[in-house]
């Protein structure tokens, strides 16, 4: 069976710098007060693609900002650009269309728990329950900040600018603990459960990409017979896959086999401080020329269970796999 097509809120994808970033325009204490978030928008778009020197200041080739902090001209934080098409203007990455979309060679399963070790169940139990307690935490936090956030793209006054900060600085590191919790959830499910029980692997491979996760595979997995494994994990059925910005300014899901190369070309990137990481790039495309490569989706199935007191419990409750077409 197919998982549920809808997205989890409360379980975000592993963040992606290339990933529009929500926040609206104006939330800085010296921005313009008072001005429509649309407006703002429009014309930090408009100036990205007719002044040359605005986007050098600000922007990378690729549409991506310089700085997260970054201020334009009249203290409004910048968006994301990506471009509609290799050969189009910018566009604010807030009003893209949908991402190229994966492949798959074949309908994906949900797998149960029978047959896995104890000490494993119970490591799987343990991560799911964080990822729960972290979720239950950060739920009643979340509705109220986007009601403020909605209320301060529509007025802007200094009194919405304020409360939104305010409720955004209490949820932050509980939304934090959300994406850490969940993410090491996906990946423990991978690692324990989805990869050994579908290949006959020989090791783990070490990655050096950044410690945000950008730029590098959730995990890949040298085989037996020589070929290899890549993973993208992720931690429930709901959960969507990511998407980044290609060097043309186009945009390709986690699944396609531009985003595949594009990762390895990051690998090769990162082969003079780390030579491992350039070999293993080589290598994984090597293997993709040979057809010895799979590239997979593992989507934990966490549960929760109520106990007889009344107290709920988070629970590993199986996995979804998937292997994506890059033919």
């Amino acid at each position: 069976p197919h998982p549920p097509p809808a997205h989890d809120p409360a379980t975000p994808s592993p963040h992606d710098p290339t990933t529009p970033e929500h926040e609206p325009p104006g939330t800085h204490p010296d921005s313009e007060p008072g001005r429509p978030y649309r407006e703002i928008l429009d014309q930090q778009v408009h100036r990205a693609n007719h002044d040359p020197e605005y986007f050098k200041k600000y922007y990378r080739s690729n549409g991506i900002r310089k700085s997260t902090d970054a201020l334009d001209d009249n203290r409004n934080p910048l968006p994301h650009l990506i471009k509609s098409h290799p050969n189009g203007p910018w566009i604010a990455a807030t009003d893209a269309p949908p991402p190229l979309s994966p492949g798959y060679l074949d309908h994906g399963a949900i797998h149960d728990t029978a047959g896995l070790a104890h000490e494993t169940h119970d490591l799987l139990n343990g991560k799911a329950h964080e990822r729960l307690t972290a979720i239950r935490a950060d739920t009643p936090k979340h509705d109220p900040l986007m009601a403020l956030r909605e209320a301060l793209e529509k007025t802007g006054t200094p009194e919405d600018r304020a409360a939104y900060d305010a409720a955004s600085l209490e949820h932050t590191p509980l939304h934090r603990a959300v994406t850490e919790t969940s993410e090491q959830y996906g990946e423990l499910v991978a690692q324990h459960h989805a990869i050994p029980q579908h290949f006959d692997v020989e090791e783990q491979m070490t990655l050096h990409g950044p410690r945000n996760g950008n730029d590098q595979f959730d995990q890949v997995w040298r085989l037996k017979d020589g070929g290899y494994v890549v993973v993208e994990a992720k931690s429930s059925l709901t959960t969507d896959l990511g998407a980044r910005n290609l060097p043309d300014g186009t945009r390709a899901s986690q699944g396609t086999r531009v985003y595949l190369e594009d990762i390895m070309r990051k690998m090769q990137e990162r082969g003079p401080l780390h030579p491992s990481e350039a070999q293993l790039s080589m290598e994984l495309q090597e293997a993709l020329l040979d057809g010895r490569l799979e590239y997979v989706l593992v989507k934990g199935n966490p549960v929760e269970t109520v106990l007889h007191d009344g107290s709920i419990v988070g629970r590993h409750g199986g996995y979804y796999m998937r292997r994506f077409d890059v033919s």
